[in-house]
């Protein structure tokens, strides 16, 4: 992403300055990924993406927050995107509990110790990836 320009939270006006503070307020490592800089030029959309991804992952509901974390990961590590399995890795593990396990599912989750129920969704979440309908 080093060709997109950051807007970073220092040197961003308002109202993006707040926006960038509520991005950081919900994030584990306590800052604002180059994801969400990288949106800072529309602000708008920035807020409307950082809303729905709170929306899927605070209550992902029917799914486990463990369960929409794997997703999450399995999916980037199959689009071959390093900075987002890089970035999703220790929340899965933080979500599972287990970061040998979180470490097993973004190198090959065919080949994690996962439940049958949750290598079953992520098949599902690959098959949608590779081959949306």
């Amino acid at each position: 992403m080093s060709w997109i320009p950051l807007t970073t939270p220092a040197g961003a006006p308002e109202p993006l300055r707040a926006m960038f503070e509520r991005i950081r307020a919900r994030s584990s490592a306590g800052r604002v990924a180059h994801l969400w800089q990288a949106q800072g030029r529309e602000p708008g959309t920035l807020a409307a993406t950082f809303d729905l991804y709170r929306a899927l992952m605070d209550d992902p509901a029917p799914l486990t927050h463990a369960q929409a974390e794997l997703i999450a990961l399995v999916v980037s590590a199959t689009n071959g995107c390093a900075y987002c399995v890089a970035h999703l890795g220790p929340r899965v593990a933080t979500a599972l509990s287990d970061e040998a396990l979180a470490r097993a599912v973004a190198r090959d989750y065919r080949e994690a110790n996962l439940a049958a129920r949750d290598r079953v969704l992520l098949d599902a979440a690959v098959a949608l990836t590779c081959e949306p309908c």
